[in-house]
């Protein structure tokens, strides 16, 4: 991997239960300071819906839906994905290089 900086459209899907428990608010910055962490810059994090997912996953039939944009390397988005998916209320994550 590079140390190369891009930006990257990255969407996370958050567990409405803990949406519901800590707010939404307190789950956005969860997200954002786990993103800042591991180097990323945090350019656009924005609540984009509460919606049905296309399949159940872990037994959720609906997810929260924050879309961002964030400038970081390869190995930023490794590390803040390998972390997302041990800990916190986002159980899905995607993250897309901007051409």
């Amino acid at each position: 991997m590079n140390d190369n900086q891009y930006i990257y459209q990255a969407m996370f899907l958050l567990d409405n239960g803990e949406v519901r428990e800590q707010g939404f608010n307190a789950v956005r910055e969860w997200v954002k300071s786990t993103l800042e962490k591991h180097g990323a810059t945090v350019k656009v994090l924005r609540f984009w819906g509460e919606r049905p997912l296309a399949y159940p996953i872990q037994g959720r039939a609906r997810a929260t839906y924050v879309l961002g944009w964030i400038q970081g390397t390869e190995k930023t988005v490794s590390a803040t994905k390998h972390e997302m998916y041990l800990l916190g209320p986002v159980f899905r994550n995607l993250f897309l290089k901007e051409e």
